[in-house]
């Protein structure tokens, strides 16, 4: 908040919120001098918590009543009485708790992710919710129903997505799993529970491979003398030195276990790493 002109004076505002029991103010007194009049002055407003389902409900911050030496700001007929106007949101009302409801990671290695679901408010009947995967082909959601009740709507209840494998070199896929409910309870049956957002990290990434022509019929002649899975010199495709002891199962040819054609492949590594609002 500021003023619209400089005071010769300083000038004191009293603010309040309309409807006390659904926001309440950090500030309730502001004063402004004839240096800092067109300076903004921050007042926070929080929404206050109540048990009935009320629906959401609006207010104003109004200024209640203003003195200064300025007989211009010394009026609060004179003011603009309105000074913001807002809502708060009733969390009372049936609704689903779905956390987290984006980044969520799989992997087509396998890799896995939780999400957890859970009511807002006892339901006067069974709540069923439907867990299905928008794309099979990249995750796979489980359990595939969660059902509630009023004895348990607060119990949250996890979701395990799974990641699928595909012999595509396709990237990371984003897809969803979507959610859906039925219920007995019109007003649970009325609302439509959040989907989550997954990405499934794509492990077929390019390579190199090397054609040495037609296998051999003889496998004696094929270089044997050092194990590929093992962890020491010479233990790589033609006697290269292990980097790193990767302790990698070798790759089997289609004419023996330790074949002269190899495929190169690096995986690729990913890093992961009561409400305000100011007017």
């Amino acid at each position: 908040m500021k003023l619209f002109t400089q005071p010769t004076a300083d000038v004191v505002l009293t603010i309040a919120v309309s409807d006390d029991t659904e926001a309440e103010l950090d500030l309730e007194e502001l004063t402004f001098t004839p240096v800092d009049w067109d300076v903004p002055q921050t007042v926070t407003v929080t929404g206050l918590d109540d048990a009935e389902i009320d629906g959401d409900v609006a207010w104003t911050i109004d200024v209640v009543a203003a003195s200064s030496g300025d007989p211009s700001y010394d009026d609060v007929t004179a003011l603009q009485e309105v000074a913001a106007e807002g809502t708060t949101e009733d969390d009372d009302g049936p609704g689903y708790l779905v956390a987290p409801q984006a980044g969520l990671r799989t992997s087509e290695s396998g890799g896995v992710a939780d999400f957890t679901v859970a009511l807002r408010t006892p339901p006067a009947g069974e709540v069923y919710v439907v867990v299905n995967s928008f794309d099979p082909s990249e995750g796979t959601a489980s359990p595939t129903v969660l059902i509630f009740d009023a004895a348990d709507y607060d119990v949250a209840q996890t979701v395990t997505v799974t990641g699928v494998d595909d012999a595509e070199q396709d990237g990371d896929v984003a897809y969803a799993v979507v959610l859906s409910a039925t219920s007995t309870d019109p007003l649970y049956a009325a609302v439509d529970p959040p989907d989550v957002a997954v990405v499934n990290l794509d492990d077929d990434f390019g390579g190199t491979t090397t054609d040495t022509g037609t296998p051999p019929t003889d496998t004696t002649s094929t270089d044997t003398t050092t194990d590929p899975t093992t962890d020491t010199p010479g233990g790589g495709p033609g006697g290269e030195t292990d980097k790193g002891g990767c302790g990698c199962a070798t790759p089997a040819g289609p004419w023996g276990p330790w074949g002269v054609a190899w495929v190169v492949a690096l995986a690729g590594v990913v890093v992961r790493r009561r409400r305000e609002h100011s007017v």
